[in-house]
């Protein structure tokens, strides 16, 4: 199978390119513009693609969720749209295209299960990114009820690791926790200010636990419908930055801002699908975010700040 990662200097995108074992290209926007559409399948054909799997997306805090939905919404439906026309032209067999856990109904019971994904309205934070998914699902159900290509769907939790955006305007959550505990430990600070509560959990995976996942989801040809793929275990903000604390050596103290929006309270995803394939979720969090830490310390020169 020769498969091309696209968003490949991303945080999914380099997990993908580091653990394939079969060959790839690997296509960054220094290699192409995924909105040309016409470029894009040129290389798809000219490199005998058969699967592609489409890493690149426009994310960001509450912060560029909240004060920019319609550019967030539409950065990223642009680009979802372009990739399926590219793989369908191109006559690319298998696109994998990721939902996201912010798509599901703020309404939803927890664990999510992947039949209530369109029962609701989602938060009203992630309005435009969760609209963008949403839509770029629904496209690709219709190319494959055409019999145009296959298209998958996974819905991975809370992503983290090595190569992730670490701006404090465009980061995910442990990626900005990383960069601003680092900065308040370098500069010996006596208090930190984090939005919020504290008290939200979420469910957080290493971003190169996906790919054997997403290599399952391949292998059993298991398109159209989306798939949770998560760890079943969900942790609290508050304990997560007491951990990144902990590890970095910050011995000041945490001052959360409770004007600050919280956001969802919970988003623990059902992955049964998942684990009746015989994927076994990752239990090894809190190493992996220590890793990830000292990474960052170690690749500041080279990461995106």
């Amino acid at each position: 199978m020769r498969s091309a990662i696209l968003g490949s200097n991303g945080l999914v995108g380099d997990a993908f390119a580091r653990n394939c074992t079969h060959a790839v290209l690997l296509l960054s926007r220094q290699d192409v513009d995924l909105l040309d559409t016409s470029t894009l399948s040129d290389l798809l054909i000219a490199n005998r693609i058969e699967t592609v799997i489409n890493c690149a997306a426009n994310v960001g805090g509450i912060e560029i969720n909240r004060s920019e939905p319609y550019n967030m919404f539409s950065s990223n439906i642009s680009v979802s749209l372009s990739v399926l026309r590219a793989s369908i032209s191109a006559g690319v067999s298998n696109l994998v295209q990721f939902c996201s856990n912010c798509a599901y109904p703020v309404s939803a019971q927890q664990p999510y299960k992947e039949s209530t994904l369109f029962d609701g309205p989602s938060h009203h934070l992630n309005k435009g990114y969760a609209s963008a998914k949403l839509s770029a699902l629904q496209a690709g159900q219709c190319a494959e009820d055409q019999g145009l290509i296959r298209v998958f769907h996974p819905i991975p939790c809370s992503l983290f690791g090595l190569r992730d955006n670490y701006s404090l305007n465009k980061s995910h959550f442990i990626a900005a926790v990383i960069r601003k505990v680092h900065s308040a430990t370098s500069r010996g600070d006596k208090e930190m200010q984090f939005w919020g509560t504290g008290t939200p959990y979420r469910e957080f995976m290493y971003a190169d636990h996906l790919v054997s996942a997403i290599d399952l989801l391949l292998e059993n040809q298991l398109s159209y419908e989306p798939i949770n793929v998560g760890t079943g275990i969900d942790i609290s903000i508050k304990d997560v930055i007491e951990h990144v604390c902990s590890h970095a050596g910050y011995k000041g103290r945490i001052y959360w801002d409770h004007s600050k929006p919280d956001g969802a309270l919970h988003k623990l995803l059902d992955s049964s699908v998942m684990y009746s394939l015989g994927w076994e979720p990752p239990s090894d969090l809190f190493s992996r975010l220590s890793l990830t830490y000292d990474y960052y310390v170690s690749n500041l020169g080279t990461l995106r700040l």
